[in-house]
This record gives C-alpha cells, structure tokens and sequence, in this order.
C-alpha cells in the first residue's frame, strides 16, 4: 500500500466515525430531584455507548423546626452543589455506568433548646437553663469522585451512585452561663468527639430521580 492509499484509508476512517458520531450524538434535559435537592440535568450522547452529563440541584428550605421529646429544634440547612460526568453504555441504551465529580456545599446550623429539667453532656447532668441553646455546626464542602450507575437519556431517568468525601466539619457549643466553665467544656468536647465518630463519612450516598426531554 503507498502513502497515498493509508492516507486514503485514515480519511475514510475519520469521516466514518464523525458520521456515526454525527447520527447518536442527543442533547438530553430535564428536571431531577437528587442529592442536592430540587434541580435539573443535561446529558450528551457522544456515541452510541458514551455520554457527558452534568446535574445542579440545591435544597429550597431555609428553615426546619420540629420539638422531640421536649426539646425545641431549629435546623438550617444550605445545599447547593453539582455533579459533571462521563458513561459508559453497555447496551447502547439509557443504562449506564459512570464516573464523574461531585462539588458542591453541606451546611447545617442546628439549634436545641430544653426548657426544662436537665440536660446530659457527656456524662453530666447539667440543668437546661444553664446550657442555655446548643448550636451545631456542621460543614462538608469541597469537590470529590464519584461512581455512578443507572437510566440517563431521554425518557426517565433514575440513577444511584456514591460519593468519596472527606471527613465533615462539626463544632458544637452552648449559649448559657455554662459555657466557659471548664468542666462543662470538657463534657461538651467529649459528646462533641462521640457526635464525630457517629458522623465521619467516608462515601456520600448519590441518588437522582427525573425526566429527560431529547432536545
């Protein structure tokens, strides 16, 4: 074969497989609802077994407040985040499964206030008015990978995934006339390092439910 037939043939090559890529590429929308909250996602076919995606959702509560057991609760949450990604399509379907990177925020301010009787911290009895309110504090925010699986296209879409975050952020403390005394502290530090353990992370659960309209 001469130079001229191989770069005949690499022509030939390249046109057909910008035609096939021309004939499966799709442009795909709609609204979800997924990890982040309320939101929308836009997927690209760029072949018949490979598509892009990228989600945005954010959570529309300000404010939740709700009384357990005597004990007034006041939680604000700001969420707001996304996910781009890259699928693979085994059967040259809605099914996929991918790899992509989740950024995005998870704030929580939590307020608890007891009114009566005693609070427990750590291994003390304290007594409610002078814990006064404790604030919570969590942060997990940053940018992480992902691996995802699911229906993602045109049509409905549903898909489960996990997360590999880093450890959250958690601080707590009181507003009462407790709250610099040193004893007091060291319960506080104590169930502070307890609510640590319960909560470190180590995969943020991933889930989208919603419908695609093919553009």
């Amino acid at each position: 074969m001469n130079t001229r037939s191989i770069y005949s043939t690499l022509f030939l090559a390249v046109l057909s497989s910008t035609t096939v890529l021309a004939q499966t590429s799709e442009w795909s929308l709609g609204p979800e609802l997924n990890g982040f909250g309320v939101g929308a996602g836009v997927s690209y076919g760029l072949t018949a077994t490979i598509s892009l995606s990228a989600e945005l959702g954010f959570l529309p509560i300000n404010e939740i407040s709700f009384n357990d057991e005597d004990v007034d609760y006041t939680a604000s949450p700001d969420i707001f985040g996304g996910i781009i990604g890259v699928h693979f399509h085994p059967f040259k379907g809605n099914f996929s499964l991918g790899v992509g990177l989740v950024i995005g925020k998870y704030l929580l301010d939590v307020e608890a206030v007891q009114n009566t009787g005693t609070v427990e911290i750590g291994n003390m009895d304290y007594p409610a008015s002078d814990v006064g309110t404790l604030i919570a504090e969590f942060t997990l925010e940053g940018s992480w990978p992902a691996l995802m699986l699911g229906w993602r296209g045109s049509g409905f879409n549903f898909g489960l995934g996990v997360a590999f975050v880093d450890v959250p952020e958690i601080d707590i403390r009181a507003t009462g006339i407790l709250a610099n005394d040193p004893q007091f502290r060291a319960d506080l530090d104590e169930e502070l390092d307890e609510i640590r353990d319960e909560l470190e992370l180590a995969v943020l659960p991933l889930i989208r439910i919603g419908y695609q309209f093919g553009i």
